[in-house]
C-alpha cells in the first residue's frame, strides 16, 4: 500500500513536469517563434546610431575646422599676404623678361607652381586670372546688351527686355526705359534700383526679366547666367585683352562691333595657326594676329594685348585651418563707370567673413580687421610692402579677405 502510493505520487510529479515542458514548447505566431522582429529592431538601432554619428562626427569636423581658423587666424592672414607678395615678384619677372604681361601661357597663371617658392610653416595655392579676358559690362549700351543676349539665343522681345530693366538698375536716374523697370515697378519688400554699377553679376537675380531667365524658380542660377558671367566682368577696366579672351568672348565682341566672326581670329591669336617666332603664342598688336591668318579683328575700342587687371586667389593652410584673399593687381582704369561713381578701389578694402566668424561682409580699413594691435600693425604693414611690390602703373587695386 505504501510502495503503491509512492509510485503513485512519482507518476503524478512526471506527469505534471511534461506538461509543463509542453506548455513552454507551444510556438507563437503560426508556429514560428518571434525572433525576426526583434533583429529588424537591432538592426534598425544600429542604422540610427550610424547616422546620428555620421553627423556627429561632421559637425565636430566643422566645429574644429571653424575654431583652428579663428585660433589662427592672424597668422594666416599674415601667411596670404607673403604668398601675395611672392606672385606680385613672379608677376613681375614676368613684365621684366618679356616686357609686358601679355597671357597666362607666359607661365605667370600659377606663380607657385613647380617650387618656384616654398614656404615653411604653411601651405600656398595661388592662382591668377586675367579678369580683362571678359568684357567690361559696365561699357556695354543698349545695342551692345541686344546683341550679346540674342547672339546667347535669346529673343530679341526677352533681350530688349534685359537690356532695358539691366541699364535702368544702373543708370543715375529714375527714368523709365520703354521695357525697362524703375523703382516703382519692384514690390515694396524687393531690393530697388540703386543707379550704380553692379558689385557682383549675383546682384541680377534682384532685377526684373533676369530672375526669370537667368535663374530658376528656386533662385538658383542656370546655364544662361553661368554663360553670361563666362562672357562679361562686373570689374572696372577699359578694353579686353585679345589674348586672354576666349572664343565666344571674341565672338561676342565681333557682334557687337557689327561684324561677322571667324574662328581663325581666335587661332591666329592663340598661335594656332601662323608663324610663330621664338615659341611667342601671344600677340602685341592686332597687325600681328593679322599675320598669323587672322581675317579680322574688334575694334579697337575694345581691344588690348596685355593684361591690366588680374585677380590674384590665395587659399593659404595650416593643418586644417584655412584661409582665402583675393586681391585685384592692376592698373587703375581711366574710364568712368556707366551708373555711378568710379569708386577709387586702392582706398578700400572688403574683408568678407565666413557665416561662423562674422556673419557677414564690411568694408573696413585695414587697422579695423578684428586683430590684436601687434598683428595687425604686422599685417598692415606687410600689406604696404606688398603694395610697393608693383612696378610701374600697376598696383593693388583691391583685396578681398575671407578666413575660413
Amino acid at each position: 500500500m505504501k510502495r503503491a502510493f509512492g509510485n503513485s505520487f512519482k507518476d503524478v510529479h512526471r506527469a505534471a513536469r511534461a506538461a509543463g515542458a509542453a506548455h513552454m514548447r507551444v510556438p507563437l505566431s503560426g508556429g514560428k517563434p518571434r525572433r525576426g522582429g526583434a533583429a529588424l529592431f537591432v538592426l534598425c538601432l544600429i542604422f540610427a546610431a550610424s547616422i546620428l554619428m555620421l553627423s556627429l562626427a561632421d559637425y565636430a569636423s566643422m566645429e574644429l575646422k571653424d575654431r583652428a581658423a579663428s585660433q589662427y587666424e592672424n597668422e594666416l592672414r599674415i601667411d596670404a599676404y607673403s604668398a601675395l607678395s611672392a606672385a606680385i615678384a613672379v608677376l613681375e619677372e614676368y613684365r621684366s623678361l618679356d616686357g609686358n604681361l601679355y597671357s597666362a601661357v607666359q607661365g605667370w597663371g600659377e606663380p607657385l607652381k613647380d617650387g618656384r617658392v616654398t614656404f615653411d610653416n604653411f601651405e600656398a595655392d595661388v592662382r591668377i586670372t586675367d579678369e580683362t579676358g571678359k568684357i567690361p559690362l559696365a561699357l556695354l549700351n543698349t545695342a551692345d546688351l541686344i546683341a550679346i543676349f540674342e547672339e546667347m539665343d535669346i529673343s530679341t522681345t526677352e533681350a530688349q527686355e534685359l537690356a532695358d530693366c539691366l541699364l535702368d538698375w544702373t543708370d543715375a536716374d529714375g527714368a523709365k526705359r520703354i521695357n525697362g523697370a524703375e523703382t516703382d515697378d519692384y514690390e515694396d519688400e524687393e531690393p530697388k534700383p540703386p543707379n550704380r554699377a553692379l558689385k557682383s553679376l549675383m546682384e541680377l537675380r534682384h532685377i526684373m526679366k533676369f530672375r526669370d531667365v537667368f535663374f530658376d524658380k528656386d533662385g538658383s542660377p542656370n546655364e544662361l547666367y553661368f554663360r553670361f558671367a563666362n562672357i562679361v566682368s562686373v570689374e572696372n577696366f577699359d578694353k579686353v585683352n585679345m589674348n586672354s579672351a576666349s572664343e565666344e568672348v571674341l565672338e561676342m565682341l565681333m557682334e557687337i562691333c557689327g561684324r561677322d566672326y571667324d574662328s581663325n581670329i581666335y587661332r591666329a591669336i592663340r598661335g594656332e595657326i601662323g608663324t610663330i617666332d621664338k615659341g611667342i603664342l601671344w600677340v602685341k598688336s592686332a597687325s600681328e594676329a593679322i599675320s598669323r591668318g587672322a581675317p579680322d579683328m574688334p575694334d579697337s575700342k575694345w581691344r588690348t594685348f596685355t593684361a591690366s587687371l588680374l585677380k590674384i586667389e590665395i587659399t593659404v593652410k595650416r593643418g586644417i585651418a584655412e584661409y582665402y584673399l583675393c586681391a585685384y593687381y592692376g592698373a587703375e582704369s581711366k574710364n568712368s563707370v556707366t551708373g555711378g561713381a568710379n569708386t577709387d578701389r586702392s582706398k578700400r578694402i572688403t574683408n568678407t567673413k565666413s557665416a561662423s566668424s562674422s556673419g557677414g561682409s564690411k568694408t573696413a580699413d585695414m587697422s579695423r580687421v578684428g586683430m590684436g594691435a601687434s598683428s595687425s600693425t604686422k599685417a598692415r604693414s606687410q600689406s604696404s610692402d606688398t603694395k610697393k611690390a608693383a612696378s610701374g602703373s600697376a598696383r593693388i587695386l583691391e583685396i578681398r579677405e575671407r578666413g575660413r
